[in-house]
């Protein structure tokens, strides 16, 4: 069926942006909670940019992050509830016309 192929390349890309966003939401963790150490132990050894360019890294990866969650609830998740709605609805009028077409025939040899 080409619904459903159409429908594992879509979950394929949503599990895809899904992944992203979890790892860009750690990349985010991770560079605001490096700043204290940083700060703290001295570890920029008097350079005011490197606490700066880490936060600015977090902040970065929490847009970026932002987005992908975005695109991901807002895009691709209606898309595949629909596409699997719509695979539903196909496979049920499927069922209904082999049946119709099973109770013909058990019609057709019961009057013989």
């Amino acid at each position: 069926m080409n619904l459903q192929v159409s429908i594992q390349e879509l979950e394929l890309k949503a599990r895809k942006i899904r992944l992203a966003s979890y790892w860009g939401l750690a990349a985010t963790v991770v560079c605001m909670l490096s700043i204290l150490p940083i700060i703290a132990l001295r570890l920029d050894h008097g350079q005011e940019w490197v606490p700066k360019a880490w936060f600015i890294c977090g902040q970065i990866a929490l847009w970026t992050t932002g987005i992908l969650t975005y695109l991901y609830t807002y895009k691709y998740k209606p898309a595949i509830d629909l596409a699997k709605s719509d695979l539903q609805t196909t496979i049920l009028a499927q069922l209904q016309s082999q049946v119709a077409e099973l109770s013909r025939k058990i019609d057709g040899q019961s009057k013989s």
